[in-house]
């Protein structure tokens, strides 16, 4: 699929009148748990991952894990 001159692939829909779900490439990973972290409200791990399946399908609680352990207002949260 081509959105904005950019391709993106997305899975396979049950119907055509279905919304996209994306994958996530490697280079737009940090972007992505980036924004959706911010848009929780710096949620935890399930927050983030209800907010990733209305729009991707391959993240992983691994990944999002990871992501959250750098997290500099999780970190300081812990210290505090």
């Amino acid at each position: 699929m081509t959105c904005r001159n950019v391709e993106k692939l997305i899975k396979k829909r049950q119907s055509p009148i279905d919304q996209p779900v994306y994958y996530v490439t490697i280079v737009d990973n940090f972007d992505v748990f980036k924004k959706a972290h911010i848009a929780t409200g710096h949620g935890g791990r399930d927050r983030m991952l209800k907010h990733f399946n209305v729009k991707y399908t391959n993240i992983t609680k691994d990944s999002v894990e990871l992501f959250k352990a750098y997290c500099q207002v999780h970190q300081e949260n812990k210290t505090g």
